[in-house]
């Protein structure tokens, strides 16, 4: 991955009112343009996105109604301008990073359609690449890493800034503008992973609620694997891998799912106290309902679901 240090990049972040791509407005874009030789490029814009933000959206990134009422601009306005510029500097060599790829691009793309606008995949001749996801690149390169909490995931932005060693603020996360910036570094991070010799590799921590868990051999092989491929190899390395990554994944939720209906068949369910048996067993089979629903629309393709 040495050509990252020579390669313009465009790392991407949107913030949006709904966790389901094919439903969700983008409110919040940002494109950080990293150029080699030149002060960092960065663009940021709020779109009013002409529907309310559901709450639990807001938890998230703290983006209001009434704050996007008053600096939103018009979604079709904003999204074109961004569109155009991406698929501009693609076409000059560009490549795109996006920590979660396959959610921010098919947002990208239901919106260009819902707008009336071309998506990114016409104005790119029908396939954006090369697309670099952190994420997609994380879980191949160390395969096993714990949550560092109930509420922190092992493969989210935090967590990657924390393993490769970029500075990270609370305060500032969850804004498209700072998102896109750190997951462009913690990319450089992991480049500069790739290019350790070997015996300094091992002596990497892979995981911070474990901290004697180190690179392990098997996973190095892999580093040096990443290191040594092109941006075009690199991408279609990362469509099988995310494949993989996806379908492991559906698994993982159907599982769950069973194991919430297995437990709701029980004379007396576990749940909150407070509540009666009939109640905690309806909570277990809701529960058991939305896992198996997420997991029938989880996609394989990458780096964006194809629109039906």
């Amino acid at each position: 991955m040495k050509w990252v240090a020579t390669t313009p990049l465009i790392s991407l972040d949107t913030e949006t009112t709904s966790k389901y791509p094919d439903e969700a407005r983008v409110i919040d874009i940002a494109a950080a343009y990293v150029t080699p030789g030149q002060p960092l490029d960065l663009r940021q814009a709020y779109v009013n996105p002409g529907v309310p933000i559901p709450p639990e959206s807001t938890e998230v990134h703290g983006l209001t109604d009434e704050f996007i009422e008053a600096n939103g601009k018009p979604s079709a306005e904003v999204l074109d301008l961004y569109l155009t510029e991406i698929a501009e500097a693609m076409r000059a060599g560009a490549a795109l990073v996006v920590q979660n790829a396959r959610y921010d691009l098919t947002v990208l793309d239901r919106e260009a359609r819902r707008l009336g606008i071309p998506p990114l995949t016409d104005r790119l001749g029908g396939s954006v690449r090369p697309v670099v996801d952190p994420i997609v690149l994380d879980k191949r390169l160390i395969k096993y890493r714990s949550r560092v909490s109930e509420k922190q995931g092992p493969r989210v932005l935090k967590t990657l800034a924390d393993i490769y060693g970029v500075a990270w603020e609370d305060d500032k996360a969850h804004g498209a503008a700072y998102d896109a910036v750190i997951t462009a570094r913690v990319l450089w991070k992991m480049a500069g992973w790739c290019a350790l010799p070997r015996p300094q590799l091992l002596q990497r921590q892979t995981c911070r609620s474990a901290t004697w868990k180190k690179v392990r051999p098997e996973d190095a092989a892999w580093f040096e694997a990443v290191g040594a491929m092109s941006p075009g190899e690199l991408h279609e390395a990362q469509v099988g891998w995310a494949a993989e990554q996806a379908e492991g994944l559906a698994v993982h939720w159907q599982s769950q799912a069973a194991e919430k209906r297995e437990l709701a068949g029980r004379d007396d369910p576990p749940g909150d106290e407070a509540l009666d048996a009939d109640e905690r067993r309806r909570v277990l089979l809701d529960e058991s309902a939305q896992l198996e629903h997420d997991a029938a629309g989880i996609s394989t393709e990458w780096p964006l679901a194809v629109a039906a």
